[in-house]
This record gives C-alpha cells, sequence and structure tokens, in this order.
C-alpha cells in the first residue's frame, strides 16, 4: 500500500515544521501542471495531446509519447470508482494500440499547433522534434507499444489491487499518487509516489514479455537468416492499405484497418523462422482478405506460393514461405488491385 506522504519545513535551522497537506481544489489543476511539466511522472515523456477523443467515446486526459517513441496514457482519477477509472484506461489503451505513426504525428501537431497558439510560441511540429528526443530517429517506429499510467491524489485498496495483478500479469499499466501541500507562507508543494516503481514495472516488463523489434533488429534478424534481399522487396513493394509493423520478437507483420477504423493484424512474418534456403516464413489471416478487400479463396491461394500450406490454427489459416522476388510480387500486386 503507498504510505501518505508527509513533509517538514526548516527555515533558518530552526525546529522543522510539518506542511500540511491540501487537496487539490479542481482537478483541472493538476492536469495543468503536469501538461506543463510531465517529468513530474517520467522525465523522458513528452505531451503530445490533451483530451483526445477516442473513436470510442470519451476523451484522455493526457497522450503522451516516451523516450522509444512508444505512446503513454496519463489518465486522472477525477472522482471515479476503482473499477470505472481502470476500465476506461484500459478501453483508452486499445483504441491507442491501433494507431499508427501518421495518426500519432497527426494528433501531435494539432495540438503543437493549438498549444503554440495559446502560448504565443512559433508553432512546431512532431518531425522538427524527434531528433531532440530520439537522436537516432531512424531506428523509431512510433507505437510500436504503449502503457497506462492513472494519477490520483490518493489510492484506494482496490485500485491498488487490481493495477498490482494486471502488472503482474505483463500489463503496462501503473498509479501515480500526486499529494498537494501548502506551506504556512501559501507556498504551493507537490509530492508524486508510484505504486510500481518504474524500474520494477520495466523489469517485469522486460521479464514476462518480448518487445517488439525495431527496424534494425529485424534487418539484422533478416541479415543473420539469409533473407535479407527478400525483407527489402517486402518493404520496398508493401501495398499502401497494408501497414508494416514490429511482430514482438519475431520479425514483422501487415495489418489492415477495417471498415469500424479498428486494425488487425492480416499477415505475420517470422523471422526467427526464415532460411536462406526457404525463404520467409508468413501465415496470413484469409478472413481479414475476404472482408476488408472483397477476396475470393480462390483469388487468395492464387496470390501464395505454391507451397502454401492451407490449415485451421486459431485465426491463420495458411502458412509458408516466400522465396523469391516474383512470389512477393505476386503478392503484393493482388493486394494492391483488392484494395484500389
Amino acid at each position: 500500500m503507498v504510505s501518505k506522504i508527509r513533509l517538514w519545513q526548516v527555515e533558518d535551522g530552526q525546529q522543522p515544521t510539518e506542511i500540511s497537506s491540501a487537496k487539490i481544489a479542481y482537478e483541472e489543476h493538476l492536469e495543468d501542471w503536469l501538461e506543463a511539466d510531465i517529468s513530474m511522472l517520467d522525465t523522458g515523456l513528452l505531451v503530445i495531446g490533451r483530451q483526445v477523443r477516442t473513436e470510442f467515446g470519451g476523451e484522455i486526459d493526457l497522450l503522451c509519447l516516451d523516450a522509444g517513441g512508444n505512446v503513454v496514457v496519463v489518465e486522472l482519477k477525477k472522482g471515479q470508482t476503482p473499477r470505472d477509472v481502470t476500465a476506461q484506461a484500459l478501453d483508452y489503451a486499445s483504441w491507442v494500440s491501433d494507431l499508427t505513426p501518421e495518426k500519432v504525428k497527426d494528433i501531435a501537431n494539432r495540438y503543437f499547433e493549438k498549444r503554440s497558439r495559446t502560448l504565443g510560441d512559433e508553432p512546431v511540429t512532431l518531425e522538427e522534434m524527434l531528433p531532440e528526443y530520439y537522436p537516432d530517429e531512424s531506428g523509431y517506429e512510433l507505437n510500436t507499444s504503449h502503457r497506462i499510467l492513472i494519477v490520483a491524489e490518493a489510492m484506494d485498496d482496490q485500485t491498488e489491487r487490481i493495477v498490482k495483478y494486471l502488472s503482474d500479469m505483463s500489463v503496462p499499466i501503473n498509479v501515480a499518487t500526486v499529494q498537494h501541500f501548502e506551506s504556512s507562507s501559501g507556498q504551493q508543494l507537490l509530492a508524486r509516489v508510484f505504486l510500481v516503481e518504474p524500474e520494477e514495472a520495466a523489469r517485469k516488463r522486460a521479464t514476462n514479455s518480448q518487445p517488439p523489434l525495431l527496424r534494425q533488429e529485424q534487418e539484422a534478424m533478416a541479415d543473420d537468416r539469409g533473407v535479407r534481399r527478400l525483407y527489402d522487396v517486402f518493404r520496398k513493394e508493401r501495398p499502401k492499405s497494408l501497414q508494416h509493423v514490429a511482430n514482438a520478437r519475431r520479425g514483422f507483420a501487415y495489418r489492415v484497418q477495417k471498415a469500424d477504423a479498428a486494425w488487425v493484424q492480416a499477415v505475420k512474418f517470422q523471422l526467427d523462422e526464415s532460411a536462406s534456403d526457404q525463404g520467409i516464413r508468413f501465415e496470413l489471416r484469409s478472413s481479414v482478405f475476404m472482408n476488408e478487400f472483397g477476396m475470393t479463396p480462390e483469388t487468395i491461394t492464387d496470390m501464395l506460393p505454391e507451397s502454401t500450406e492451407v490449415r485451421q490454427s486459431g485465426h491463420w489459416t495458411h502458412a509458408g514461405y516466400f522465396a523469391t522476388d516474383r512470389e512477393i510480387t505476386n503478392f503484393t500486386e493482388a493486394v494492391k488491385k483488392a484494395g484500389a
């Protein structure tokens, strides 16, 4: 349980005087303070949105990027019940998980433009800020992962129990309690403490989950497996209707935006199971191509290598290897035609 913080003030070597805690009058004040200095939560954060409306309804209090280019949902408790605030934060995270890098940039640039007008500053774009936050910008793909941070003045037992359980199950969620103090002279003070220390939370995620590959890591794995040329062909010929994303520690994937604006993986490429004498290993979901592109089972069969196996393993219905440039081109051209 996070303990209540107590502060004392010592002036001119005199006897310490305890500073009384003061309830934050309006939670908007806390949101203002965090927007002005998000380093209160994490020195590597960059605010890219405030009151960001999702397509599921509701507004995310603050949306940020961390030092790895990953999106962080910052949600203030605002008097909600523990179950409600946790469920809402998870709902927001489900929306965030499907944001494309282009959408992240769009959210950020609209926020920067609005904030520059408010502050009277020169407008700036995320692209202009990336070199400062990500010196090796080419090594990052925005939003390959995400996490949740709930901020509250106090945390009850139920919230602690729920969040600790989710954290132990490798869900990237944490709670920061921010307490407000006011000295006898009127000085305003804030204190912050985490339910799970960030270093411990990061260690749990690293131990219990596999982070996505950076682009250089994908390329290095493709080199190691002898399929770099085929990997480069995929990146070069990728249809616009398919988004290239990292696929944990195994390789990469293409996902499709559905009619309801949600994103779903359509085909994944397992570089760790690829080989120079076989090609790039893949698994494909035929339902996605049929539902989103109107393809028939025959069209799907024709666009895949002849050696493809048709099988049922969860959602994945086809598996095999792309071994030649022609096979890759046949696949990408069929998708381009269907998605036109």
